[in-house]
């Protein structure tokens, strides 16, 4: 996954929209999303949520 540091100005504005569409047409981003949500509807309470996305960052 790429991160993008944005400034203020156009090149923040382009760098966002790109990252945008990529996030939005990349099935595998979606895929992991579903995957996510799956996981986290299963959850109950705030810690097993946050454990949930550390893993998932580190991966």
């Amino acid at each position: 996954m790429r991160i993008a540091v944005m400034t203020a100005g156009s090149r923040g504005d382009v760098a966002l929209t790109a990252a945008l569409r990529e996030v939005t047409t990349d099935r595998g981003y979606g895929e992991r999303a579903r995957a996510l949500a799956v996981r986290l509807a299963g959850e109950d309470g705030v810690r097993p949520v946050r454990t949930a996305l550390d893993a998932l960052a580190r991966e």
